[in-house]
C-alpha cells in the first residue's frame, strides 16, 4: 500500500518533547514473580498523555515510542530508516514521497493502510485536540501534513486518547494497565510487524524521587535508571555500580527562559543580556553538576558545523552597567522562577541563579515550584518568566534547534523573541538545496541569537544511565532509548 504527499521540506522525526510536586510517586514491586521475563525500569514522572499529538516531554514521548510508530524513524547510527514504511520513492524535483506501508496489524489486530496514516495527520492537525507540536512542523509540507505523528486507528477520530483501552498502536509493545501515580505495565506484540519483542514485558513504577529510584537500581528491584547529574560521581566511585554505567550525549540544550511574553523586562536586549553576564555558568555547572561541560553554543554537538558568534561572559560589572543603561533601570518588577519541584538539578540550578542576580543585579528573585505537567502547560500559555527549560531534539538537523524555537510566532517560541534578520536566515536556511551554503545560513542565525540572548543556554544533554547486567541487547541512539525490540534478561 502506498501513501503519496507532496513537500516543500520534508521532516523526519519522533514525538515533539520539549524540555513535578515534590510528592513521591507510590510504587510496589509487582513485577515480582514475572522478573525473568520483565525488564523493570523506574519513570521519573507521570505520564502527561497517552496521546501522542499531545506529548512535549521526553520520557512520555520514549514511554509512548514502544506503542506508537511513526512512517520513518532513526536506527543506532542516527540513520533514517522506514518504521512503519517499507520504503519510499523521492520525485525528481524533491518535493513529493511516495512510501509503501508495511503488512502491520494496529494491537487490536485491525491491519494498517492509509487511511490510518491520513487519518493520524488530520486527527494532529485537529482544533479540537489542541496539539500542542503538530503546527511547529507543518510550514514545510504542502497540504499541511504531519510526517512525524504516529500512526492510530482512524476510529479514534479527533478524540484524546486518555484511556488504556484506547492506547492501540502498531509498536512492539501495547499498555495492558496503568494504576495513576504507581506504574505503567506494557506486554509485548507478539504479532509486531518485523518479530515478536524478547522480552515479554515492561514495568514502569512511577517514582518521582531520584534518591529513591536510585536505591531501587541498588536493591535489584529496577534494571535501568537514569541518573540525576549530582549522583555520577558517587557511582564512579562505586566499585560494584561504575562498570554498569553508559554516558551517552543527547540532542539537548539546557537553557534559561527569558520570557517576553509574562514578563515585560525581557523583551528590551539589554536586559536579557544583563541577565547572561550576571549568570555564572561555568560555575553553575562545575559546582551543581559536578564539572559537567558548560554549553559554548546554542547547538549541540553534531547539529550543525561551523563556529558562531560566542556566548556572553560572565561578567557581573558589564551586567550591572548593561542593567543601568536600559529604560528598566531601578524599576524591575517582581520576578518569579518556576521549578520543576520534582527534580533536584532544576532546584538546584534555580537557587544559584537566584543567588548570582541578587549578588550580581541586586534583583530579589522569589522561587516557585510546580509539577512538571502544570509547568509545561503554563509555559505554553505564556505564564513562565524564568525558568531552567531542556529542548531535546526531535530530528538531528538545526532547523529543529532555530526555526522551529525562535523564529517570530514559531508555535514553540515561548519566549515571543522576535529578530527579522534571524527570521530571514532560517526561512532562507530552510528551503536552501546546498549543504555547505545551508550550514552558513543557520551557522550566521546562531550567532544572533549569541548575542541577542532571547535564552541562556546552560550545557548540552548527556545521560548517565545505569544498566543491570542481566540485561542485553539494548538499543540507544544521539535521539535516546529505542523500542526494546532485541533487549534480553538473563
Amino acid at each position: 500500500m502506498k501513501v503519496r504527499f507532496g513537500l516543500v521540506g520534508i521532516v523526519l522525526g519522533l514525538i515533539a518533547a520539549g524540555c513535578g510536586s515534590g510528592d513521591k510517586g507510590g510504587f510496589s514491586g509487582r513485577a515480582g514473580e514475572d522478573d525473568a521475563v520483565t525488564l523493570r525500569y523506574a519513570l521519573g514522572t507521570t505520564p502527561t498523555s497517552f496521546d501522542p499529538v499531545k506529548v512535549q516531554d521526553i520520557e512520555t514521548g520514549e514511554l509512548l515510542s514502544s506503542v506508537y510508530e511513526p512512517l520513518v524513524d532513526y536506527n543506532e547510527n542516527n540513520q533514517i530508516v522506514g518504521a512503519l514504511a517499507e520504503s519510499w520513492t523521492v520525485s525528481p524535483d524533491g518535493s513529493t514521497y511516495t512510501f509503501k506501508l508495511r503488512n502491520a496489524e494496529f494491537h487490536d489486530g485491525t491491519v494498517v493502510n492509509a487511511g490510518d496514516v491520513k487519518s493520524s495527520w488530520e486527527r494532529a492537525l485537529s482544533p479540537k485536540l489542541s496539539s500542542p507540536t503538530a503546527s511547529t512542523y507543518l510550514d514545510d509540507i504542502v497540504g499541511a501534513t504531519y510526517l512525524c505523528a504516529r500512526v492510530v486507528r482512524q476510529k479514534q477520530g479527533a478524540s484524546e486518547i486518555t484511556q488504556v483501552k484506547d492506547v492501540v498502536g502498531t509498536g512492539p509493545f501495547k499498555v495492558t494497565e496503568y494504576v495513576p501515580e504507581q506504574s505503567l505495565t506494557l506486554a509485548a506484540n507478539e504479532k509486531y510487524h518485523s518479530g515478536s519483542p524478547k522480552v515479554g514485558k515492561i514495568y514502569r513504577q512511577i517514582v518521582k524521587d531520584a534518591a529513591a529510584r536510585l536505591n531501587l537500581y541498588k536493591t535489584g528491584k529496577v534494571d535501568i535508571v537514569t541518573l540525576e547529574k549530582q549522583d555520577w560521581k558517587a557511582v564512579q566511585k562505586d566499585d560494584t555500580l561504575r562498570s554498569q554505567i553508559q554516558f551517552v550525549k543527547r540532542p539537548a540544550t539546557y537553557y534559561l527562559l527569558l520570557s517576553g511574553k509574562a514578563y515585560e523586562p525581557f523583551k528590551d536586549p539589554k536586559v536579557r543580556l544583563a541577565f547572561a553576564m550576571a549568570v555564572d555558568r561555568e560555575g553553575l555547572t562545575k559546582n551543581i553538576l559536578g564539572g559537567f561541560p558548560t554549553a559554548n553554543r546554542w547547538l549541540p554537538d553534531g547539529i550543525n558545523s561551523g563556529t558562531p558568534s560566542a556566548l556572553p561572559k560572565y561578567d557581573p560589572a558589564a551586567a550591572k552597567a548593561m542593567l543601568a543603561s536600559s529604560k528598566w533601570a531601578g524599576k524591575l518588577p517582581k520576578l518569579t522562577f518556576t521549578v520543576r519541584g520534582d527534580n533536584y538539578d532544576s532546584r538546584n540550578i534555580a537557587t544559584a541563579v537566584c543567588g548570582d542576580l541578587k549578588t550580581n543585579l541586586g534583583i530579589e528573585v522569589e522561587q516557585k515550584a510546580m509539577d512538571w505537567g502544570s509547568l509545561l502547560k503554563a509555559r505554553n500559555r505564556g505564564e513562565i518568566s524564568i525558568a531552567l527549560l531542556s529542548w531535546f531534539g526531535d530530528y538531528l538537523d538545526p532547523q529543529n534547534f532555530l526555526s522551529l524555537l525562535m523564529t517570530s510566532g514559531a508555535s514553540a517560541n515561548f519566549d515571543g523573541y522576535s529578530n527579522p534578520e534571524f527570521d530571514r536566515l532560517c526561512a532562507a536556511a530552510d528551503v536552501e538545496g546546498g549543504a555547505a551554503k545551508r550550514a552558513e545560513l543557520y551557522n550566521q542565525a546562531e550567532s544572533i541569537i549569541a548575542t541577542d540572548a532571547p535564552r541562556i543556554p546552560l550545557y548540552h544533554g548527556m545521560d548517565g544511565v545505569l544498566v543491570a547486567p542481566r540485561v542485553s541487547g539494548l538499543r540507544m541512539n544521539t535521539l535516546g532509548f529505542m523500542p526494546h525490540l532485541t533487549t534480553e534478561l538473563k
